[in-house]
């Protein structure tokens, strides 16, 4: 095996926040969720106390008027290009979530978590949509 494949092969095993943001949307059971940074900062800076695991690459910086972490929005930047998180409302206030895209994101991230990462994948989805869709429909 050349040092590429071995570089690709690791890459491919590595478990990124990408992944994490991407498998934990695959679970969300909203069609939809505000792109509010206010809302989806917070809740991911509340539930990584509780998520350790899966969120501990994310710090959070208290000097705005919310909390802010760079490595989330890099993050949901990323997601947006992709297309994997898309505004197709006016004024850009609601990411729709399509059962296509969470399909995909299950088969392409979700799958890659062990079945413990997974079931905890899922509780972080539930508290996560709980914590910034409750006033949103």
């Amino acid at each position: 095996m050349s040092r590429y494949e071995q570089l690709v092969q690791e890459l491919r095993q590595t478990i990124t926040p990408d992944d994490v943001v991407g498998a934990m949307l695959s679970q969300v059971t909203l069609p939809e969720l505000p792109t509010d940074s206010l809302k989806i900062h917070g809740a991911i800076q509340r539930l990584r106390n509780e998520f350790p695991d899966l969120l501990s690459d994310f710090v959070f910086f208290q000097g705005n008027l919310y909390p802010f972490s760079d490595l989330l929005e890099r993050v949901l930047f990323r997601l947006e290009s992709s297309s994997i998180l898309g505004t197709v409302n006016p004024a850009y206030e609601i990411y729709n979530l399509t059962k296509e895209t969470k399909e995909e994101l299950a088969r392409r991230v979700f799958s890659r978590f062990s079945a413990d990462q997974q079931a905890r994948l899922k509780e972080l989805a539930g508290r996560f949509e709980a914590e910034v869709g409750g006033g949103l429909l």
